[in-house]
């Protein structure tokens, strides 16, 4: 599950540009 990460803002942020946080964040 994603939605672990989803709490960390900053952890979203930087995993946007490298991984899932991009899908995440769509």
């Amino acid at each position: 599950d994603g939605k672990i990460w989803i709490t960390n803002i900053e952890e979203c942020i930087r995993i946007r540009t490298g991984e899932k946080g991009g899908q995440l964040f769509k």
